[in-house]
């Protein structure tokens, strides 16, 4: 009698708690959705305190600060439209995690014509991650599965992070590779100069307009520059070297700088600078090409295989035909 009361009850206890799961269900939901509401809402306010921020007048702030951040506005559409939120970020631990000094020594090479601090850059590069990052989730949550697009919008934002600093650092390279293959032929064009009569300036101005468009110009027009606007020549040159961070820009400076104080005329020192230049970039072709052969070897071994094998395989196929014949 009570097996058969509680089979005929069985249907409506179950109805019971499917009900009382389905009241569980939406009023979890409902507090989830009030709490990402209530994080989507601080988010939103704390990104319009950022952007309502108080904006620093020229009376505030150095006049160079000023005119460097109105150059950085013109040449990059993401720092003109979010500035202050890449100001917040490269203030944050997460940008001192990166290698600024390698940074700044890139962005010093790369001859870049936006005034990039190495932090600033840095952040640049986070916020288009993030960018990204957005667009994928808001274009791809309606393809496909959010868990898929958020892993997607987190693979996509790290390589393209990552991109971005290694093109850096491979221009930077490149251009100063470029400086330091033309140096020896703009030394000795100086030299050949000085020794017909021209001084420094006349000489180094020649190097330059003969050189035009290239790297190597770009750089020391950017030191007749500073001469120009009142540096003397030895600090022009200080700050070429600390810019490029080159072995061979530093031998030179220290060359010129020892000529001023020992009065060793220049044109002679230059044409040994220019020798020893010319010495060194044969060695290390040498070097290269001895490097280039043993990469080599690996291919070449492989490609031996390949036509031992191609030419002994008809012998092999017909061996092990006839061996099969009764």
């Amino acid at each position: 009698m009570i097996l058969t009361q509680l089979i005929t009850r069985k249907p409506a206890v179950m109805n019971i708690v499917i009900d009382q799961v389905d009241e569980w269900q939406q009023r979890l939901a409902l507090a989830g959705s009030g709490l990402l509401g209530i994080a989507v809402f601080l988010l939103i306010g704390r990104v319009l305190l950022i952007v309502d921020r108080h904006i620093r007048t020229f009376a505030e702030e150095w006049e160079f600060e000023q005119t460097r951040r109105v150059k950085l506005r013109e040449g990059s559409s993401v720092y003109r439209y979010t500035e202050p939120l890449i100001d917040e970020l490269s203030a944050t631990a997460l940008v001192a995690r990166f290698s600024l000094e390698k940074v700044e020594i890139s962005l010093s090479r790369g001859g870049d014509l936006l005034p990039w601090k190495p932090r600033e850059f840095i952040a640049m590069c986070m916020m288009e991650s993030l960018l990204l990052f957005s667009g994928i989730m808001v274009f791809g949550s309606g393809i496909a599965a959010v868990p898929v697009c958020v892993g997607a919008g987190f693979l996509f934002a790290g390589v393209y992070l990552r991109s971005s600093l290694k093109s850096l650092h491979r221009k930077a390279e490149l251009r100063l590779g470029l400086i330091q293959r033309r140096l020896p032929f703009g030394i000795d064009l100086i030299a050949l100069m000085m020794r017909a009569g021209a001084g420094f300036r006349d000489a180094l101005l020649t190097v330059v307009t003969e050189c035009s468009g290239h790297p190597f110009a770009e750089e020391f027009r950017r030191v007749l520059d500073d001469v120009s606007r009142g540096k003397t020549l030895h600090e022009s040159l200080e700050d070429l070297d600390q810019r490029l961070c080159s072995n061979e820009i530093r031998e030179m400076v220290f060359a010129i700088r020892k000529s001023e104080e020992l009065g060793t005329p220049l044109a002679e020192i230059f044409s040994n600078l220019a020798d020893q230049m010319r010495l060194r970039k044969s060695q290390w072709a040498e070097g290269e090409a001895g490097k280039a052969q043993i990469r080599m070897q690996a291919p070449q071994l492989v490609m031996m295989v390949a036509c031992m094998l191609t030419i002994l395989a008809p012998f092999v196929f017909q061996v092990l035909g006839s061996s099969s014949v009764p």
